[in-house]
C-alpha cells in the first residue's frame, strides 16, 4: 500500500482555523487508526482543499520522522492550512 488517506465534503462552511483544526483532528485519528492496523507509518503528509468559490490547493510536507500519531499528523495539514490559505 502506497498511502492512507481520508477526505470530506463538510455540511457547512469551515468558518475559522477551530473548524479546521477540529475537522483535520477527525480525519488525522481515521489515518492514524489505519496506519496502526496496517502497521505502516507515515512519512509525507498532504492537504487538498477546495473553497466554496471552487479554488483549490495542494501541499505536501515530509514528516519530521516516521509516525503513526494522529496528533503529529493533523499538525502537519494544519500548519499548510495556516500558510496557504487565508
Amino acid at each position: 500500500m502506497k498511502s492512507v488517506g481520508n477526505s470530506v465534503t463538510t455540511p457547512r462552511d469551515l468558518v475559522c482555523d477551530e473548524d479546521a483544526w477540529l475537522l483535520l483532528m477527525i480525519l488525522s485519528e481515521s489515518v492514524a487508526a489505519r496506519l496502526r492496523e496496517l502497521a505502516l507509518k507515515c512519512t509525507v503528509v498532504e492537504i487538498s482543499l477546495r473553497d466554496t468559490k471552487l479554488d483549490s490547493f495542494t501541499r505536501q510536507q515530509k514528516a519530521e520522522s516516521p509516525t503513526d500519531n494522529c496528533l503529529k499528523i493533523a499538525r502537519a495539514p494544519f500548519g499548510l492550512f495556516r500558510q496557504n490559505y487565508s
